[in-house]
């Protein structure tokens, strides 16, 4: 997607019993020589997040809802000033 880091992409693949580690690069034209390109069965992909990713994280459903609640308060705090306002100047 993108919110993934297309410069390291870690592969896991099992090879004669033996667990290996093999890094690529989506942005690397010679990955299509490359013999981690065709993926096999079992293999693993970790693809770690970018940076927008990870900031894009730190907010969720309860930031947002007290983000709405903010908001609500300083909207009805506006109202009940100007209808003060509008009271004593009357």
């Amino acid at each position: 997607t993108v919110y993934a880091k297309r410069d390291n992409i870690l592969i896991m693949r099992t090879e004669n019993g033996q667990l290996t580690y093999h890094r690529v690069s989506l942005n690397d034209p010679e990955l299509f020589k490359s013999p981690y390109f065709y993926l096999q069965q079992n293999d693993v992909v970790y693809v770690e997040p970018n940076d927008i990713k990870i900031d894009n994280s730190k907010y969720n459903q309860f930031s947002a809802f007290k983000l709405s609640q903010l908001s609500t308060i300083v909207s009805l705090a506006s109202v009940i000033a100007s209808l003060v306002i509008a009271l004593c100047v009357k």
